[in-house]
């Protein structure tokens, strides 16, 4: 017996089309990037973006064992810049889950995040992790952006998502 549930391939859609939403948008409005944040360690959105993308490239290329982007000389922005490396990462994401075996993806992984922290979690979880922690983030920006006097303009519920019916 199969247990249902949603794939790789669904979460990566419905990531690719937030980025996709997100990327027109901040390209009209790249002044909106300048809002104040207090997220992750960032003093503005568009920090919080390239911490979004940037978390994202770095743990895809974990997931393919390549070595892992610097982070620290990116400039933060231009929105074009920001995405280039948000389609990087979800490039290299469509790549893991093309080539990837249920036994490779419950394989361990170890290492040490940019703050130190060791971690060992399976490919699988960091995978699911890459995707909810934009999600959480996303939300805050929404939130910030809103209280800065920008509206999205856009249903951000999983329920509004093309990724399944």
């Amino acid at each position: 017996m199969h247990t249902p549930g949603i794939t790789f391939k669904e979460l990566l859609a419905d990531n690719e089309a937030n980025a996709v939403k997100w990327q027109t948008w901040f390209e009209a409005r790249p002044q909106a990037l300048e809002v104040l944040c207090d997220v992750a360690g960032s003093k503005t959105v568009g920090e919080l973006v390239h911490h979004i993308v940037a978390v994202q490239l770095r743990h895809s290329q974990r997931l393919l064992g390549e070595p892992v982007h610097g982070y620290d000389n990116d400039p933060v922005t231009a929105p074009e810049v920001l995405f280039s490396l948000a389609d990087e990462g979800r490039r290299n994401l469509r790549r893991f889950i093309e080539r990837t075996s249920e036994s490779h993806a419950g394989e361990v992984i170890h290492f040490t995040t940019r703050s130190g922290r060791q971690f060992s979690v399976s490919r699988r979880k960091l995978f699911v992790h890459i995707m909810i922690h934009g999600i959480r983030h996303w939300a805050q920006i929404s939130t910030l952006l809103r209280q800065g006097g920008f509206h999205p303009g856009w249903g951000s519920d999983f329920l509004d998502s093309t990724a399944m019916v």
